[in-house]
């Protein structure tokens, strides 16, 4: 029984620090013009968008939230916002690995910070 305890541990750390390592927090710097009211990512080369990750209601215009979700070991990554309209945006093929900030911009371009 003793044999089986360490190895359990090493597997169950490995686990949670795998998970702890594709967890990814970006910094949204919202200049878009509108209120963003939902945000999804989707690897560039997936076609799944992935759940909304915004924890609140909206990003307001020129504001500056963090957003969480697994990134995995991709670093390109396309962003679909929805506005309080319903108006779908996208940004595609942004290297995330680029910075931790990123701006969102009117003409569907952004910068990383």
């Amino acid at each position: 029984m003793k044999k089986l305890v360490l190895p359990v541990i090493l597997v169950l750390t490995l686990i949670v620090f795998s998970g702890l390592a594709s967890a990814a927090g970006l910094t949204i710097i919202n200049k878009t013009g509108f209120d963003i009211c939902e945000m999804h990512f989707v690897a560039g080369d997936e076609s799944y968008w992935g759940d909304n990750v915004l924890k609140r209601t909206a990003i307001l215009n020129d504001e500056t939230v963090t957003v969480n979700w697994d990134k995995g070991d991709k670093s390109l990554w396309n962003i679909m916002v929805v506005d309080e309209h319903n108006r779908k945006f996208y940004w595609w093929k942004l290297n995330l690995n680029e910075g931790t900030r990123i701006i969102l911009k009117p003409d569907r371009t952004a910068a990383f910070q």
